[in-house]
């Protein structure tokens, strides 16, 4: 696990403590999701709303009570513990050095840990533990950007009973409109053959990513208005990478013309031009 640049204590409307928003870091693995998380405890993600981010297994939630801390967690890799928090490579020298720091935490996709330095915030730790052993605690990421391809979500941990009532029903009309976004991004067919297009020695294709078009903000929107989907795609290519229609993609793979070939035949000769 890496570790987080912001550690956030969460509060309801009634200001109740209600969890954590582990920050996102500059590295690779607080980009890779959190299915292992998930599979080991034990929640089904196939479910829409809030039941599909709620642990089913909370056996693998160690609480550490430490002289000098307070830190819940899961680790697949080594056993939970005070001595495995110390000799972290980065978590190790917050928790021993950084006086000026309470809240710390680390994560990646599974694995978490979240501590507190300060006695007076060992009760927030504490009741994340009784929480988890009821399973009444969920986990999912959030707080990033939908508008910005680059924008990363922070690994939000959360008491499920102390959330607020439109939670629930945000998580469940998400989780329904990125349904219907999958499913339409596999009736169109585009990413199988765009990545064929990419399969000989020397090219890659790293994401064909779908966006509702209502998701981007307006500048990116307004470079679309001939396009007759409601979705557009961040493509991320050998020599290509930017914002392209249904259209353009299909005119490619067809034709080998357009808009992608010119932004490849681009790419292509500005780098020969450094060469």
């Amino acid at each position: 696990m890496r570790q987080s640049f912001r550690v956030e204590a969460l509060r309801n409307d009634k200001d109740e403590f209600v969890g954590f928003m582990l920050g996102p870091g500059a590295c690779a693995e607080h980009e890779w999701g959190v299915e292992r998380l998930y599979s080991t405890l034990g929640i089904d993600s196939s479910i829409f709303g809030i039941n599909g981010r709620t642990i089913q297994n909370a056996e693998p939630i160690t609480l550490i009570k430490n002289r000098g801390f307070r830190a819940i967690g899961v680790n697949d890799w080594d056993n939970f513990s005070d001595e495995s928090i110390l000799k972290h490579h980065e978590l190790g020298g917050t928790v021993k050095t950084k006086n000026d720091v309470d809240l710390f935490a680390a994560w990646s996709e599974r694995d978490f840990c979240v501590g507190a330095k300060k006695k007076e915030s060992y009760p927030m730790i504490e009741e994340l533990f009784k929480a988890a052993k009821k399973n009444d605690l969920v986990v999912y990421l959030g707080g990033g950007d939908n508008k910005n391809p680059f924008a990363k979500s922070g690994l939000i941990i959360a008491i499920k009973s102390k959330l607020d009532s439109d939670i629930a029903d945000i998580m469940y009309e998400h989780d329904k409109r990125h349904f219907e976004k999958k499913k339409l991004h596999k009736s169109l067919n585009l990413e199988p053959r765009f990545r064929e297009r990419f399969q000989s020695p020397g090219k890659f294709c790293f994401a064909v990513s779908p966006y509702w078009m209502d998701e981007l903000n307006e500048r990116v929107q307004n470079g679309f208005s001939a396009t007759k989907h409601p979705i557009v795609y961040w493509l991320n290519a050998t020599n290509l990478y930017g914002w392209f229609t249904v259209e353009e993609i299909r005119e490619w793979i067809n034709n080998g013309t357009g808009a992608i070939a010119d932004a490849i035949a681009e790419k292509e000769k500005a780098k020969a031009g450094r060469t």
